[in-house]
């Protein structure tokens, strides 16, 4: 089945998801996942970007499957990746449990990919919506939230404030 799922998945170029989202009725349980996220952590970008891309929408519904590849994620997100691997790995982070040290790593790395001036916008925007996330289990972080949003709204990207207003419309106290 995965060489199957590989095939699928490398079709195409970067700018198409091409059969991939055929894929998705496909993953049915925790096996199938694991081998999803196998093909994600290959190497080879293209299939990588797809397969990621699939474990983001599936893990929407079911953030229980990422749980036993929480180590993989850490290990992924403390070594450059490409862009595309990177803004919907920002997206994954909030959906694990974390004892606190591991959740300070965690909000400082998504704190560092949304600050940082050579990350892509969908970086930024991505780690953004983690760190919001995130906020929503600890009212404590808001404040530091607060103080990001600030920074960054300073940068004037469109993409990033239409983010920032959203997370003001959702949450009055980032005012």
């Amino acid at each position: 089945m995965t060489s199957d799922w590989l095939t699928i998945l490398s079709e195409g170029d970067l700018r198409s998801l091409a059969h991939s989202a055929s894929l998705l009725s496909q993953i049915k349980n925790q096996q199938d996942f694991d081998q999803l996220f196998q093909i994600m952590v290959s190497g080879a970008r293209l299939p990588a970007m797809r397969a990621v891309d699939l474990i983001e929408k599936i893990t929407r519904d079911h953030p229980h499957y990422l749980q036993s590849h929480q180590n993989d994620l850490r290990t992924l997100r403390n070594r450059p990746m490409h862009k595309e691997l990177q803004w919907h790995i920002a997206l994954l982070l909030p959906r694990l449990t974390y004892d606190s040290k591991e959740f300070s790593e965690v909000w400082s790395c998504l704190k560092t990919w949304a600050a940082d001036p050579l990350h892509s916008r969908i970086v930024k925007v991505n780690a953004l919506q983690a760190l919001f996330e995130l906020c929503l289990s600890d009212s404590v972080l808001l404040k530091k939230l607060k103080e990001i949003l600030v920074q960054l709204e300073a940068e004037n990207l469109p993409s990033i404030n239409a983010r920032i207003r959203l997370f003001r419309r959702k949450m009055p106290a980032l005012q």
